[in-house]
């Protein structure tokens, strides 16, 4: 018997553009970078920091790295307003490179994570 019914030809360009979320796998592998360069995101103790319906705020952490994690699974942007447990001055965003937050009295804000998106923060 022949099985090339069940083996159809895969037009992978094609795919690629039509695809319901084109940007995936650029966003996949921005974040299998992350995570390969970060320790305290492989290895890190893990701390959860806020829960909300459609946002989450954790830590992964080592003795020499403290990394937040920002997630808005929301269709709008949304604000971080978190306590954290340290004493630090400022977050960089590695995820969205340039950006950088000031943490005053231990408290880190964030206004407008993107709709469906996130931030890795390296806390300094």
């Amino acid at each position: 018997q022949d099985d090339t019914a069940l083996r159809p030809c895969l037009e992978l360009e094609t795919m690629q553009q039509s695809a319901p979320q084109p940007k995936l796998p650029q966003a996949i592998t921005r974040l299998a970078a992350l995570r390969a360069a970060l320790p305290a995101l492989r290895r890190g103790a893990y701390r959860q920091l806020s829960v909300a319906h459609e946002q989450l705020a954790f830590a992964r952490f080592t003795d020499s790295q403290y990394v937040v994690v920002l997630l808005n699974a929301s269709s709008q942007p949304a604000d971080f307003d978190i306590q954290l447990p340290l004493d630090a001055s400022h977050a960089l965003d590695r995820l969205n490179p340039g950006e950088e937050f000031p943490i005053q009295n231990n408290r880190l804000r964030v206004g407008a994570v993107d709709a469906h998106w996130g931030r890795v923060l390296i806390i300094e």
